[in-house]
């Protein structure tokens, strides 16, 4: 019973706002509707509330987003709403979509972001269409470890294209090339082949300087340095 109770609560007060907000409809009062409807549609979803917010944002001016109402409305409850509403949302957003501009998104990869003019709309696959004012829009979407797709174009009232959005993984920075270990320049003074020049130097000093003091005879001036006598 407590169960029942507290789930008979919610239902109740949202049939509570949808009658206050259909009072206010009915007085030309749509911002105060608008209102009403979304309370009741946050304690329990219904496709009727679904249904009254895209006609009264339509009442609004709000057109995009009344056509994005209307267009869940008839593409998740078509086959079960009352064929009046249906016709009526079909109406509806057809002079709607004779308005604005809308945008449909084919992406490959899934869970990608959506953002048009750097507001994120929704992620891939995206269902339905995007509908934007007539303007220049910024269309960008994203994923981890691939390429932003980045597209520009102009929206006039009734456009409707569809991109086709390309997002390449991104390579791999391969690794860095090894090298061998560059060898240090051993210098010259360590090279064998130097000391080896060097003793025969000295050597073949020694001995010219062995012949050359056995036949220097000749006696060293006073004051004079005497290294060439033996």
């Amino acid at each position: 019973m407590l169960a029942s109770s507290a789930l008979a609560d919610p239902r109740q007060r949202a049939t509570e706002l949808m009658g206050v907000g259909n009072t206010l409809y009915r007085a030309g009062d749509f911002a105060g509707a608008l209102q009403q409807y979304r309370a009741a549609r946050d304690l329990l979803p219904s496709y009727r509330l679904d249904f009254n917010i895209g006609m009264t944002l339509a009442k609004l001016g709000r057109d995009t987003e009344a056509a994005a109402e209307l267009e869940r409305f008839l593409r998740d409850v078509a086959d079960v709403a009352e064929p009046e509403m249906v016709g009526r949302a079909k109406l509806t957003l057809t002079e709607l979509q004779a308005r604005v501009g809308r945008l449909g998104v084919i992406c490959p990869v899934a869970d990608a972001e959506v953002l048009v003019d750097g507001t994120a709309v929704g992620r891939t696959p995206v269902a339905g269409w995007i509908y934007l004012r007539p303007a220049q829009h910024t269309l960008v979407v994203r994923a981890p470890g691939r390429q932003d797709f980045t597209h520009t174009l102009v929206l006039y009232p009734g456009d409707h294209p569809r991109v086709s959005v390309s997002l390449p993984a991104i390579a791999a920075a391969a690794p860095p090339e090894e090298r061998p270990p560059r060898r240090r320049s051993v210098p010259v003074y360590r090279r064998w082949w130097f000391w080896t020049a060097i003793g025969a130097v000295v050597i073949g000093g020694a001995v010219a300087g062995g012949v050359a003091g056995y036949y220097y005879t000749r006696p060293v001036p006073s004051g004079e340095l005497g290294g060439f006598r033996l």
